[in-house]
């Protein structure tokens, strides 16, 4: 076991180059991660603990919803499918999706955005109870937004296909930054609405800034140069839009708590989803176009071996950023708010503890699924975590409502560690029997 270990750490040592490809992006989106707590702490300090910060929070997950879904889809059919094409190809392919986000979801952003008063509280109804007015224009925002965030993410996966890596990363880091120094400065004359506003104009600019490095198509960018992304893709967007809008079912169950769980239970694992984040990004993401290339040409020991040293990378990272995350971000968000976060409704560093299995869970989640989707498999890991799903649907509901918010922390770190360990499973039984034939 020791020798094998050692085997992948001297693995690890003689890509040079490409450990600092990943390097740079992991220090990027680390970046991007930190600007973004402080853009949390900035809404903390600013809104307090209560329901103006509760609004802020819930409504949030709209775009992030829709971004994670493009961002699924992206990472499971497009990217792969754009690895393996020529780039006039691939930026036609690109054009053409872009143009029925275009013409599909921005007339239902728009809908969305003027019914807002009729379906926020369905969304989140401890609001209405609790009379929070600020819902209704975030929630409204956050649906106008949400289509911009999955242009942003069609784009990332045309430069992630380039190879352009840090691009990407430093594009999300400089529009993150923007708004963090924007919503500072606004909000205290404002309100917490006025971040809505600089959400949505956050993903435009990002938008605009993608674009520049997308060249303009030879060829008319007609919708059929999507049909094999949407023969893998189908499939994918139908599993990510239920299992992804877990999202909106934690807002829903929060919004029921008092006054200010919601914040900081959203806040705790904000910071360790974008931790997750940052290792899927650098670690689990940039290894799709290797895995699609290695499969491509059966090299069985290649596929092999960047599956184990991305695993080996990714255990020991979220390992590390947890134990940081544990000991240093309580502290720090009450030395930054004045705020006693160990004294709130919910003592912060309590859920962060509780939510500990997130970080290894998730990257080696996606990692392992995006092996699959390399092998040009994105039905086995779709249906198995929309079955997973199913059942930790249901049972967060039961928790919740039977056992409190510990608990329901706590059946977070057990889902996404069971999910990865079945991927891991299936990965393994797939790879024996194709490798064999």
């Amino acid at each position: 076991m020791m020798r094998s270990n050692y085997k992948v750490l001297f693995g690890i040592l003689r890509q040079g180059s490409w450990f600092r490809m990943e390097s740079s992006v992991a220090l990027l989106n680390l970046a991007t991660v930190a600007t973004g707590f402080l853009l949390q702490i900035v809404v903390v300090r600013l809104a307090g603990i209560g329901s103006s910060a509760d609004a802020y929070f819930a409504t949030a997950a709209i775009p992030q919803v829709a971004l994670s879904i493009a961002v699924h889809v992206a990472s499971g059919a497009l990217m792969p499918q754009l690895s393996q094409i020529e780039r006039p190809a691939r930026v036609t392919t690109v054009w053409a999706a872009l143009r029925v986000i275009s013409l599909f979801g921005l007339p239902l952003a728009i809908v969305l955005y003027l019914t807002a008063p009729h379906w926020v509280f369905m969304l989140f109804p401890g609001f209405a109870a609790a009379g929070v007015e600020e819902s209704v224009p975030l929630a409204a925002l956050a649906a106008l937004a949400a289509p911009f965030a999955v242009m942003t993410a069609v784009l990332s996966s045309y430069l992630y296909a380039e190879r352009r890596f840090v691009t990407n990363e430093a594009i999300a880091l400089g529009t993150t930054i923007a708004l963090t120094i924007a919503a500072a400065i606004l909000i205290p004359r404002f309100g917490i609405v006025a971040l809505g506003w600089l959400v949505l104009l956050r993903f435009i600019v990002q938008l605009i800034g993608l674009l520049a490095f997308l060249p303009f198509p030879g060829a008319d960018p007609a919708v059929s140069s999507l049909r094999v992304v949407w023969r893998k893709g189908r499939i994918l967007l139908a599993g990510a839009v239920y299992f992804k809008s877990d999202l909106l079912v934690d807002r829903f169950l929060l919004s029921l708590a008092p006054a200010g769980a919601l914040s900081l239970i959203i806040f705790g694992q904000s910071i360790l989803v974008a931790a997750s984040g940052v290792l899927g990004q650098s670690l689990a993401n940039t290894a799709t176009p290797a895995l699609s290339a290695a499969h491509a040409t059966g090299d069985r020991v290649e596929f092999r071996a960047i599956l184990r040293r991305k695993m080996f990378l990714i255990i020991a990272a979220s390992t590390g950023l947890l134990f940081a995350s544990v000991l240093l971000v309580p502290p720090i968000t009450s030395l930054l708010t004045s705020l006693a976060i160990t004294e709130q409704v919910v003592d912060l560093r309590w859920v962060l503890i509780l939510l500990g299995g997130v970080p290894t869970g998730a990257c080696t989640g996606a990692l392992l699924a995006n092996a699959h989707y390399a092998m040009g498999d994105a039905r086995t890991p779709t249906l198995m975590t929309v079955f997973t799903f199913t059942i930790f649907l249901a049972t967060k509901f039961f928790v919740f409502i039977n056992y409190g918010l510990f608990a329901f922390c706590a059946l977070t770190s057990v889902y996404y560690l069971l999910n990865a360990g079945l991927l891991a499973w299936l990965l393994r039984r797939k790879l024996r029997l194709e490798f064999a034939a």
